[in-house]
């Protein structure tokens, strides 16, 4: 793996939740991600032990999956794979990483890089699997989508026995129009967003979910914020993600649940956006157990970069 020592520009600030939502204060140390000479750097996965999981893209088209160490400021790129655009989104505690492997404009499949060794998988029936997140046990989470992009299926994926486990909802009324499945926890906890519409497609619900174990959901939506989309769950309960305000931006948001079951209001979260100069859209996709955060940023000139966001006070959602 080819190892590249980078320094980032660290910012410290308080940030004030937007008064309009109605939430608390919330105070991180960020730091900005950019891959060098990368034009896009994306962070989509932590682990309990700081390593960041993302994917950089450089001016030519070529792109290239990488792990962030910050203890020492360190980006090392992973092996690529032969005839395949990797994108690397998730990585567990015993360093497993997880991601898509592009091979062509009407095939995508999933992968798992493990110890220097890559296994490809793809959902049965769809052209596309895009894995997202990948358990302490080995559990991933993704979707998977047909060619003309008009289905999407929320999976579980588990390598042990190669099998799949597709996300559903307990409404038989109800019609599931997409569902994107992301953050795992060790206890098989998922989070992820979904979209379910009515006999007539009139949209009957568009927001974030939680599934249970069990197979148990949880539909649920985040005060201050428009279609809400989960996209990480830690051992505590945490939950982040990202949602927009009503005048369209994207905001993160972490909290959690007052009660499970049916269809619930997160009035607890916390909305988060970075502080960096020109940013417009803010979106968590990780967390981990101590409250940290990854995701991506964008500018207003169409720029797409990284972030590790540290919580400054313990327990303060």
């Amino acid at each position: 793996m080819q190892r590249v020592t980078h320094h980032l520009w660290r910012v410290i600030v308080a940030l004030v939740a937007i008064a309009a939502a109605g939430v608390a204060s919330a105070a991180y140390d960020f730091v900005d991600l950019e891959y060098p000479g990368a034009t896009v750097t994306q962070a989509f996965g932590m682990n309990e032990k700081g390593l960041v999981v993302g994917t950089a893209a450089f001016a030519d088209g070529s792109t290239v999956g990488f792990v962030y160490d910050p203890k020492g400021g360190t980006f090392t790129t992973i092996p690529s794979l032969p005839g395949c655009s990797l994108s690397a989104l998730g990585i567990n505690n015993a360093g497993v990483i997880t991601g898509s492997c592009d091979t062509g404009p009407d095939t995508t499949q999933g992968f798992i890089l493990n110890k220097g060794t890559y296994t490809r998988f793809a959902h049965a029936g769809l052209e596309h699997t895009y894995p997202r997140a990948i358990s302490s046990t080995g559990l991933v989470s993704g979707y998977a989508t047909d060619a003309a992009f008009s289905t999407f299926v929320g999976f579980i994926y588990d390598p042990a026995r190669d099998s799949f486990t597709d996300i559903t909802f307990p409404d038989p009324s109800l019609t599931v129009s997409s569902t994107i499945a992301q953050g795992i926890n060790a206890r098989g906890r998922l989070v992820g967003n979904v979209t379910l519409t009515e006999p007539d497609l009139s949209v009957a619900f568009r927001g974030a979910f939680l599934r249970e174990p069990s197979g148990s959901v949880t539909l649920f939506e985040v005060s201050g914020l428009l279609a809400a989309r989960a996209r990480g769950i830690n051992e505590p309960g945490l939950i982040a993600g990202y949602g927009t305000l009503a005048g369209g931006q994207a905001v993160g948001f972490v909290g959690t649940l007052p009660s499970l079951g049916g269809t619930q209001t997160m009035t607890n979260g916390e909305l988060v956006a970075v502080p960096f100069a020109g940013v417009t859209d803010t979106y968590i996709e990780a967390i981990d157990n101590k409250g940290n955060l990854v995701g991506v940023w964008y500018d207003g000139s169409g720029g797409i970069h990284g972030f590790i966001a540290t919580p400054r006070q313990k327990g303060h959602i």
